[in-house]
């Protein structure tokens, strides 16, 4: 009851919203069809061109911070991994899109953020904060971020170079082409580093190529990219295996046509490939190697085992984890607007989803040998199809705004599920929407939930997916140089997957636990009047959860922040410009420290990050610090993040 008064009294207060400037500007993916956010009937948040442009941090998961919705764990820097979680939720509940494209990876949320495009060539990016598989299709559990590039813009070559601490160096390319009606754009860009302590090393790279047309009502995008990493991944998994690596390659490539006026109609296809090979051994010269006996060992005599002091057979590391995931498929839509009646929107998905792995799924006739790996083969495989239909119908009648739809859904591996949703808005003045939706979304367990099995993770073949019912009640508004916005939501998951801790020495994928979720969230954008400050945004999202289920240790659900708070500030005097970003996070759960064993409550983070920057005519020169105050803390447990960061570059942009 306490709770409940709280949440009300909070949505009466006069409080605030995020980057909400853009309310007309920009269409947003609230429902089927596109809609000014301004109108868009489910809590969404945005991040325009110049937010992107003016962060602190050059790396899309520190850009995200700004969200206090979203809860971005990471395990290492420069979205070396970053695990995305919206509203409380976990980083396999979360669907990313380009563009249209998912981008979820069935082999495990923690490659979703492995994308080949950066805050460099997007336009602006959209976060959905609420469940949306009524939208999206399934694993939009808790909501979605959808990641928008840039298709407009003057004929450019755009040059970036910048260094920092721990050997950091990067160097970014943008070119843009347009040809009457066709644009064209190609984007690469490259970093290292020789990491923040040891085994913290990294190389990165990404590489995107689009094309297309805008012709009156049809357009036509044809997209494509890879990103690829290689890194010290100290403490990622383990703290008893402390010293592991690994190596990741996404590529993904899509055409999307558009067009029609009364009827209006999209056609599009996808394809999309991950490549993963972990080692919890890290093979390397000052690391272990390969002895002819078939294990590993380092100079030292020190050998790879899962066990010390046992010297059976069984106990000894022989090779390392490789995956290969391929995701492939098209969709289909179609919507006629009937007059005074509203629009209806129709279309289906069909999606197929593999894996090639040593570990995970159903073991193989033949082995299969992975490319470019001396001794690795593929040893099992698994795959499933899904197969969606939709139907949704919006209309406006005077003020109101009403839009109602179903998602059927088809997968070979777990049924049939219904979807449904509703979401209503009253436009209380041309500056004010009050809303309400409701929904129902859902996940599939990945193939590591199913099939992981080692170590002390133990595989559980009959996990079904979870589902939530979403409900939230939300306003926006803008007055003169002020937008702000405040919801209260509240999911309540059921059938929720985590890996729990039954006994000490054990770990197990299980479907056992309901939480309900229930929070706020706020926000507030200043557009400042005054030649010295630009604008200032102030957030805020708290949750509380409540938990049915045995009272045993989990790795992610009970986890989630308690509180997000961040304040931006935006200056600008003459050519010189500053962004101050403030993020204080208090998160709820604790986790096994190592090597005490004492479990462990997670501290309040405050951070503080800075950028100086100086515009030329020809370009822009920069100074950057993150994490001012040098904190130490960790966003997953045992996972050491940067101290102080400091970064400096120049970019050199010739338009014409």
């Amino acid at each position: 009851m306490k709770r409940t008064s709280l949440i009300l009294s909070l949505l009466l207060a006069a409080v605030w919203s995020h980057a909400q400037t853009d309310l007309d500007t920009i269409q947003v993916s609230a429902s089927r069809t596109s809609t000014p956010l301004r109108l868009a009937l489910k809590s969404l948040d945005l991040l325009p061109r110049q937010d992107l442009e003016d962060s602190p941090s050059s790396t899309l998961g520190d850009v995200l911070e700004q969200i206090t919705s979203l809860d971005l764990r990471h395990r290492g820097p420069m979205d070396i991994q970053v695990d995305p979680g919206i509203r409380g939720g976990t980083f396999d509940q979360t669907l990313i899109l380009i563009n249209g494209v998912k981008m979820t990876d069935p082999q495990t949320g923690h490659h979703q953020m492995n994308l080949p495009v950066s805050p460099g060539n997007l336009s602006h990016v959209e976060i959905l904060e609420t469940g949306g598989s009524r939208i999206y299709g399934p694993n939009a559990f808790s909501g979605a971020i959808h990641l928008h590039t840039l298709t407009s813009g003057p004929d450019r070559l755009r040059v970036s170079v910048h260094g920092g601490s721990y050997g950091l160096a990067s160097v970014s390319v943008l070119g843009q082409l347009n040809t009457g009606k066709w644009f064209s754009m190609i984007h690469v860009d490259a970093a290292r580093s020789d990491g923040y302590r040891p085994n913290t090393d990294f190389q990165q790279g990404n590489a995107w190529l689009q094309t297309g047309f805008i012709e009156g009502n049809r357009q036509l995008l044809i997209q494509g990219g890879t990103n690829a990493k290689a890194f010290g991944a100290q403490d990622f998994y383990s703290s008893r295996y402390a010293e592991q690596f690994e190596a990741t390659r996404t590529t993904m490539v899509s055409a999307r046509y558009s067009g029609g006026s009364s009827w209006r109609y999209m056609v599009q296809c996808f394809a999309r490939q991950h490549n993963d090979r972990f080692e919890l051994f890290r093979e390397g010269d000052r690391y272990y190697t390969y002895q002819s006996a078939g294990f590993f060992a380092k100079d030292n005599g020190e050998v790879a085992v899962f066990v010390p002091g046992v010297t059976e057979d069984w106990n000894f590391y022989r090779g390392h984890n490789y995956h290969r995931t391929r995701v492939y498929g098209g969709e289909a839509s179609l919507a006629h607007t009937w007059g005074a009646a509203g629009t209806t929107s129709i279309g289906v998905e069909i999606r197929e989803e593999q894996i090639l792995s040593n570990v995970l799924g159903k073991v193989l006739d033949e082995p299969v040998d992975v490319p470019g790996e001396v001794r690795g083969e593929y040893l099992r495989q698994d795959a499933r199809t899904n197969l969606s239909a939709f139907v949704e119908h919006g209309v406006e009648l005077r003020r109101w705004r009403v839009n109602g739809g179903l998602l059927i859904n088809d997968n070979s591996a777990f049924g049939t599920d219904l979807l449904p949703g509703l979401d209503i808005g009253y436009l209380m003045s041309p500056e004010m929407m009050v809303y309400a939706s409701a929904d129902r979304s859902f996940r599939f367990p990945t193939f590591t939930d199913l099939y992981y099995n080692l170590g002390w993770s133990k595989r559980s073949t009959d996990l079904q997916p979870e589902y939530s019912i979403n409900l939230e009640l939300g306003v926006r508004a803008t007055q003169g140089s002020h937008a702000w916005r405040m919801a209260g939501f509240r999911r309540d998951g059921r059938e929720l997957i985590d890996w729990v801790q039954w006994k000490p020495d054990s770990l197990q994928a299980e479907n056992l636990t309901r939480v309900i979720m229930t929070g706020v969230t706020l926000g507030w954008t200043w557009t400042s009047p005054f030649s010295w400050m630009d604008k200032l945004t102030a957030g805020y999202t708290g949750m509380w959860a409540e938990s049915e289920g045995p009272a045993v240790p989990s790795l992610y659900v009970l986890d989630q922040l308690r509180h997000k708070l961040m304040i931006l500030a935006r200056h600008s005097l003459g050519k010189w410009g500053a962004t101050w970003v403030v993020n204080i996070q208090d998160r709820a759960g604790d986790y096994v420290d190592f090597p005490t064993g004492l479990r462990t409550c997670y501290e309040t983070i405050f951070l503080v990050d800075l950028r100086v920057d100086y515009t030329l005519k020809w370009g822009q020169l920069f100074i950057a610090g993150c994490n001012l105050l040098d904190r130490e803390y960790v966003d997953r447990g045992n996972v050491l993040q940067p101290g102080l960061w400091l970064q400096g570059g120049i970019t050199v942009d010739m338009k014409r």
